[in-house]
């Protein structure tokens, strides 16, 4: 029986040729990488780039783009690569300028203009600006203007003077006299052909006095008359005089303005603006003496303001001159000022104060017209800027008068621009994880991202991806290292790809791991003064960079060698065996052995998980455990009532369990004390069991192989030692050069089991044991050893 038993077992060892993916490569057996064709690492992400295809296609509001991925799958290179292409078939967006708004001066207008176009009318406007400044005040003070002002005057003149002596005239009829003085007009009564004073008017007669009083109050009728004539004459003169000046002023301007028409004749904002500015023009010319004295020093800055005439400037905001398509903005750091632009501000007298001339743009401004791409991590991180950018999205308008109101109360005058249309398919890159909690939480999200893309983060091992990968190491090598890589190198690489992937069957296509490991590979190929970087470079790179992050590691494995932490790897025991886990540091995971014991005696309190009881395990291992309590129910207690006690734990662990990875460790434990049937301590054991006592796949299987591998090395290996896999785990094995050279020689072993009867064979020597028709198992059985210790602690009372 013992001897079938062992060949049973033999045939469970998993064979050598399947321990590990590891490539020929028989046609590049004599290239290296700097003569491969270089190419990306997006080579296997076809669906996720018909995603984004079927995303930019639809010009519809909503149809924008989430990219999702695992990090480093080179998920924003290779998007960015690839919309730079697709932008280049693109039209080039308008020029976005902003001109001051005459009607509502806090409201500046937008002016669109094909690219470049933006860049000449900022010329054009400080042209016209230069040339008003030089010529409205030469013209205004010509010879010819000084012609045409003194003919006004003397028209004037004449005008005045014709009525000062109509009311001279009205006066002598009154027997009046009119002087004119500084303090204004004094009149005299006149009698006797003499303009007489009060003392000779007091010497008159009551009948003469009532006479001068009488043509006194008719001569101010008269006068207020003359006084009313005056000031229409004056006003007529100003209206004269500035109708003049401004048709002084509009001969000035008919050209250059009458170009600036003829050049933007098809942009109907644009013409309406410079209408606007005609018409200021005419009304404010003042302003370009007031600059002229200010700026020759005849007039002082501090009794005169200078003007600044903001009226006639354009804040080109974006200038799209350069592009040859669309544009493809990546913004790094999306704040709120940074995706929707801002104002700058200027102090003055303790407030704040800005304008249109101080508009910064945003990367939604840059981005007009073609595509924005952002990090769901960095603008979910700005609350301010995710809001703002979801409503401009969802609005497809873009508004710069969304600033922060906590510091709206330091501004006087806040301007509120016109709204930019929008057009811009944003594509925002992140993981599945926020994706989902997006998806779930924000109402606004699915409305905007009707469009997810996935990148994924391996792929199947086939010729064609096999070159696609090959490809990118090739540009890696050919891009950033000083020396070539061999087929041996390669082959190394495409080994560690598959062993991150955990798969045989499939590559990891994380760019940043591949790189690290290609530029690593480089330096100390270098390093080691070697021509050519080959397996024993990469070898290196990979054992130094895993050294970098084993101190966690080396003193675990220290505390075992040192029976700090209890760890047979020789003899049998019974109710102890070996379980396995995997620890995680960072982006370093590692295997650790632990020791998992079982007892049994009499009692009704079942099967107790010790853990469990002062919550050491997570619900994963609680359910793994109550699965092997069942299980043993099931197979033992059809025709008896259960009537034992039993306790399961991990010795010395003062953590944490989680997974139920060692459901099936467990209860291999407790069979052991069940059956009396000591277990070999010299094999470890992972793999989680169902109800039915079948072996289920797990994590980690390199990492729980060559952890106790390790182990046994460290303290010596036997020939007899080795591990337990669940079966379906073939495929994932990756195993590091040690180990598979352990098992070439048969000083390690690696068991693959499909359920708990060949699993309890290997570690007991001892058959599982059937169930016969009178209901009891294979005598000598394992299982018919626990039947019977089962009836006998029942037995006791």
């Amino acid at each position: 029986m013992k001897g079938d038993t062992m060949r049973r077992t033999d045939r469970l060892q998993v064979p050598f040729e399947n321990l590990r993916y590891y490539p020929q490569l028989a046609k590049y057996a004599k290239t290296t990488a700097k003569k491969i064709r270089p190419g990306s690492q997006s080579f296997c992400q076809e669906k996720g780039f018909e995603a984004i295809d079927f995303g930019v296609s639809i010009t519809k509001k909503g149809f924008n783009i989430y990219l999702a991925g695992d990090p480093g799958t080179g998920k924003t290179s290779s998007v960015k690569k690839y919309l730079e292409k697709m932008a280049q078939k693109m039209p080039v967006p308008d020029d976005i300028c902003y001109v001051h708004n005459f009607d509502m001066p806090d409201e500046p207008r937008l002016i669109l203009l094909p690219a470049g176009s933006g860049e000449v009318l900022v010329k054009d406007m400080a042209d016209l600006l230069d040339y008003l400044q030089y010529q409205i005040p030469r013209q205004l003070e010509s010879e010819t203007f000084e012609i045409k002002k003194s003919e006004v005057m003397r028209w004037y003149q004449e005008e005045s003077e014709r009525n000062y002596r109509g009311i001279e005239a009205e006066a002598a009829k009154l027997n009046f006299v009119i002087k004119s003085t500084q303090g204004g007009f004094v009149i005299n009564p006149v009698v006797g052909g003499e303009p007489i004073g009060k003392e000779e008017f007091d010497k008159l007669g009551e009948k003469e006095k009532e006479t001068v009083r009488t043509h006194e109050e008719k001569l101010q009728e008269k006068l207020i008359a003359f006084f009313h004539r005056e000031r229409v004459l004056e006003k007529e003169y100003k209206d004269k005089m500035t109708q003049l000046r401004q048709s002084m002023v509009r001969l000035i301007v008919a050209e250059p303005l009458g170009e600036l028409r003829k050049r933007y004749k098809k942009n109907e904002q644009l013409k309406s603006h410079i209408e606007s500015l005609e018409k200021h023009l005419l009304e404010n010319f003042d302003d370009f003496f007031t600059y002229r004295d200010i700026t020759e020093g005849k007039a002082e800055a501090q009794n005169a303001e200078m003007p600044d005439f903001r009226e006639y400037k354009v804040n080109l905001l974006v200038n799209n001159k350069n592009l040859t398509g669309a544009p493809v903005i990546y913004e790094t750091n999306p704040t709120f000022q940074n995706i929707m632009g801002y104002f700058e501000y200027e102090e003055v007298h303790n407030s704040i104060f800005t304008d249109f001339t101080k508009m910064k743009p945003g990367a939604l401004h840059y981005a007009n017209g073609g595509f924005l791409i952002v990090q769901a991590n960095d603008i979910l991180k700005n609350y301010y800027a995710w809001t703002a950018l979801k409503r401009s999205m969802r609005n497809r308008l873009l508004r710069m008068d969304d600033i922060d109101v906590d510091f709206r109360y330091r501004v006087n005058i806040f301007p509120k621009p016109e709204a930019v249309p929008l057009n811009v398919k944003l594509i925002m890159i992140g993981d599945d994880y926020l994706y989902h909690l997006l998806y779930t939480y924000d109402d606004d999200f699915i409305r905007i991202f009707r469009v997810k893309a996935d990148f994924e983060s391996t792929t199947d091992i086939t010729a064609r991806n096999t070159e696609g990968l090959l490809r990118f190491i090739a540009r890696v090598v050919q891009e950033d290292c000083s020396l070539d890589f061999d087929v041996t190198a390669l082959r190394r690489i495409l080994h560690y790809s598959s062993r991150q992937a955990e798969d045989q069957k499939k590559y990891r296509v994380g760019a940043s791991d591949l790189v690290d490991i290609i530029l690593e590979s480089d330096f100390w190929a270098r390093k080691d003064k070697r021509h050519l970087v080959d397996e024993a470079a990469v070898r290196k790179a990979i054992a130094i960079k895993e050294s970098r992050h084993a101190s966690i590691k080396k003193h675990y494995y220290e505390s075992i060698d040192r029976d700090i932490i209890l760890l047979d790897v020789r003899g049998e025991k019974v109710g102890m065996i070996n379980g396995l886990a995997v620890y995680s540091v960072g982006d370093f995971s590692f295997g650790v052995p632990s020791r998992i014991t079982a007892r049994v005696f009499a009692g009704r309190k079942e099967i107790i998980n010790i853990d469990r009881e002062v919550r050491l395990s997570g619900r994963i291992h609680d359910k793994g455990s109550l699965i092997l309590a069942w299980f043993i129910g099931d197979l033992f207690a059809q025709d008896k009532t259960l009537s034992i006690s039993a306790s399961i734990t991990f010795e010395q662990n003062y953590g944490g369990i989680e997974g139920d990875s060692a459901s099936s460790t467990e209860l291999y434990a407790l069979l052991s004390a069940l059956s009396d049937l000591p277990i070999k301590q010299s094999i470890a054991v992972t793999g989680s069991v169902n109800q039915m006592g079948d072996i289920q796949p797990i994590g980690g299987v390199n990492e729980k192989v060559e952890g106790f591998f390790e182990i046994c090395k460290m303290k010596g290996l036997t020939g007899k030692q080795g591990v337990i896999i669940p079966k379906q785990n073939i495929e994932h094995l990756n195993l590091n050069d040690d180990v598979c050279a352990a098992i070439k020689a048969r000083k390690f072993h690696l068991y693959a089991v499909a359920n708990i009867c060949e699993g309890i064979e290997i570690l007991t020597g001892v058959p599982s044991g059937k169930r016969l028709k009178n209901g009891r198992f294979t005598p000598g059985s394992v299982f018919a050893r626990v039947d019977e210790k089962i009836r006998r602690l029942s037995r006791v009372k």
